[in-house]
């Protein structure tokens, strides 16, 4: 219900889609990003076109994260 669907999103979705294939062993094939209307029924959906790629992301991402948590200076 956001005000619109970022890059960053498919970060979080491949997040998703590897813990739900380590949690099944199943392998998440492709993944969707929707965004609901905050009023009435319109919606928005985008595919995530290389799961793997948009996951590398998000690892480097955290990578960076953590490393900006600890004292650096």
């Amino acid at each position: 219900t956001g005000n619109a669907l970022y890059p960053e999103h498919a970060l979080q979705i491949a997040a998703y889609s590897k813990a739900l294939e380590e949690l099944t062993g199943r392998q998440v094939k492709e993944a969707w990003l929707v965004r609901f209307s905050k009023s009435g029924s319109a919606f928005e959906a985008r595919r995530v076109f290389d799961i793997d790629r948009a996951f590398i992301a998000f690892r480097a991402a955290l990578h960076l994260w953590r490393s900006l948590q600890e004292k650096l200076i």
